[in-house]
């Protein structure tokens, strides 16, 4: 089996639970802060009491209001954005991953072919080693009886 299918039972029910959270409790923590702290500056500035007195007051309670609420738009699309891209590198990966399983072979077939060959040509260079020596041997003792 591979990482990907299901192996059943308590197992998937860990996952779930991990996956919970460690993903979607800390999205839903961080939403629902990021609306908590929007209206936090907005009620007290848009209440009725306030509307009739400062009119700078209530116009930088608003002008945050809109602030807040630009930059809690900028981060949802940097979050959508964020998890695109993660979901397709994850399905470049899927799809990469049999192409990079046949360079790993043929790169394991490429590094036996040349230990075999190099392999070979030492054998060949012991082998003439061994005949010189048993060659030179052979004459020293020849070379010693006729002295």
């Amino acid at each position: 089996m591979t990482e990907v299918e299901s192996t059943g039972g308590r197992h998937d029910r860990r996952l779930h639970r991990r996956e919970w959270l460690m993903i979607y409790l800390p999205l839903i923590l961080g939403g629902a802060a990021a609306a908590a702290l929007v209206a936090a500056i907005a009620v007290p500035g848009l209440t009725p009491s306030r509307l009739g007195r400062d009119p700078a007051s209530v116009w930088s309670d608003a002008a945050a209001v809109l602030v807040a609420i630009e930059v809690g738009l900028l981060g949802l699309i940097l979050l959508v954005a964020l998890v695109a891209s993660s979901a397709l590198a994850f399905w470049l990966y899927r799809e990469a991953r049999p192409v990079l399983k046949r360079g790993q072979d043929l790169t394991a077939t490429v590094n036996q072919r040349v230990d075999g060959a190099a392999q070979s040509l030492v054998d060949s260079f012991i082998r003439a080693h061994w005949l010189d020596s048993r060659v030179r041997g052979v004459l020293k003792f020849r070379w010693r009886r006729d002295v």
